[in-house]
């Protein structure tokens, strides 16, 4: 269970700059876009501007899913 807790502690502080590309974002105008998303990224935080979502998250893991 440990080493469960440990990827997943892994797996959030992944930076999002790399993770973007992974959920098939592209940049237009300062952010990011695709598959119904405007995502803005600041640091470790992300922001979903698109109609459907307007929500936001922390973390490489919460980015994935809001997809």
């Amino acid at each position: 269970m440990r080493s469960l807790e440990a990827q997943t502690q892994q797996m959030r502080g992944l930076a999002l700059g790399g993770c973007r590309l992974g959920v098939g974002l592209n940049h237009d105008h300062e952010r990011w876009r695709g598959h119904g998303h405007i995502i803005n990224i600041d640091g470790s935080k992300f922001y979903d501007f698109s109609p459907q979502q307007q929500k936001g998250g922390g973390g490489a893991i919460d980015l994935v899913n809001a997809r």
